[in-house]
């Protein structure tokens, strides 16, 4: 689980570091929480904003630390996606520093810290420690300045990997989990056997049509049972939302390209995907998926995911991850979201608001402000701007008349 997000330099936040943390104290246990000694782990973070407010460049930095982790290269080949992963903030004051990431991660009640410096070509900083979560002390375990590389008694075997990390081109801790080093391998069971689901960035046809075609156009004998079963659940799914759908046909051409179309009730032809409703298509892209996060324990990580949604659709996700009973093994979900009626829904400290002040983006949590200490009229203050995160629309209808 994630339990502290620092972001630095990276796209619309600052110089200055944003530390968001995904935890209160208390010992009561609590729906939507992870009780962890005398701490409340938060399964599900709220970001609400203005839009270009910087809510998608949050999920954005948790995607790209998780790249940084787990594949931790920076090559000609991975440019494109580095470039697209890791975009620092353009203003002038902040001209050639680096951004900086980094989180805290529990995994089977140890508490991990990790934390990278980089620029669009070199790893310039890279440390990773646990810690002891009601103490508070750190142990470092690795740390990788410019000025050269330490680490701990037990990673001493691995010394070769921080000696070939000083080119700077591949993260340590994306080749210790390559090796499988026994140090952290709680790190590798977690990255590795969690169902990681990111929906940033990926609002039209083409690119919901290509990401189930990348997901169900396997060779592989238990694949395509592994992926039969995930089509069946995602019919099932598909029938709670509109009951006139009965199947998913497949079909692949001489290319092994797959054709999907949906079977309706007393229709005489069958509907092509692409020609069902955007909220049809994301929900059959993304559910099994979702499912398949609570089922393992993992990180949902969706950007505006009221964008097609009806709003019940939309609560009946989020939900998912605050029933007990579904979530047994304590996924999470981190989402923006522009519907202010989901506010009622969720806990002060699991809603974060975001605005941009100066160019910079900031993000508070809803427990910060003093007129929130109550939950009344949450929804009402919210909408009124008493938060702060909602467009201005006087300055919106006043440049529209000046243009008009």
């Amino acid at each position: 689980m994630i339990t502290e997000l620092r972001i630095s330099n990276f796209y619309s936040f600052g110089d200055e570091q944003t530390v968001i943390q995904f935890y209160k104290g208390g010992k009561k246990p609590e729906n939507g929480y992870y009780q962890y000694k005398d701490k409340k782990i938060s399964l599900i973070q709220g970001f609400f904003g203005a839009n270009a407010s910087g809510k998608t460049n949050v999920l954005r930095a948790i995607e790209a630390l998780s790249y940084w982790i787990i594949i931790g290269e920076s090559s000609t080949n991975t440019q494109r996606v580095i470039k697209n992963l890791n975009e620092p903030n353009y203003s002038k004051t902040n001209k050639n520093k680096p951004i900086k990431l980094g989180g805290n991660f529990l995994i089977n009640n140890n508490l991990y810290s990790y934390d990278i410096e980089l620029t669009d070509s070199l790893i310039l900083r890279e440390t990773l420690k646990t810690i002891d979560i009601k103490s508070g002390k750190e142990e470092m375990l690795f740390s990788i300045e410019e000025e050269g590389y330490s680490f701990s008694k037990s990673l001493i075997d691995a010394k070769s990997i921080f000696g070939y990390t000083k080119k700077k081109t591949k993260t340590a801790l994306s080749l210790l989990l390559l090796i499988e080093h026994p140090v952290v391998k709680e790190l590798q069971t977690f990255f590795n056997g969690v169902s990681y689901v990111s929906i940033i960035d990926n609002s039209n046809v083409s690119d919901v049509i290509s990401y189930i075609f990348n997901k169900f156009n396997k060779d592989d004998i238990q694949e395509v049972e592994t992926n039969q079963n995930s089509v069946n659940l995602a019919l099932t799914f598909l029938k709670l939302f509109d009951d006139s759908i009965i199947n998913l046909d497949f079909n692949t051409d001489d290319n092994k390209s797959i054709k999907v179309e949906i079977e309706h009730r007393d229709f005489y032809s069958k509907v092509p995907i692409a020609m069902e409703s955007r909220g049809t298509q994301e929900l059959f892209s993304y559910i099994v998926k979702i499912i398949n996060c609570l089922k393992n324990g993992g990180i949902v990580v969706y950007d505006e995911i009221n964008r097609y949604f009806h709003p019940h659709i939309q609560m009946a996700i989020i939900k998912l991850f605050l029933d007990p009973d579904l979530n047994k093994n304590n996924a999470q979900l981190f989402f923006s979201s522009h519907d202010h009626q989901i506010l009622n829904e969720l806990a002060l400290d699991q809603i974060h608001i975001v605005e941009k002040e100066d160019g910079f983006s900031t993000v508070t949590k809803l427990s910060q402000f003093d007129n929130s200490a109550t939950r009344d009229n949450i929804t009402k203050k919210y909408s009124l701007g008493v938060f702060g995160g909602v467009p201005d629309i006087i300055d919106f209808k006043h440049g529209l008349r000046q243009v008009l």
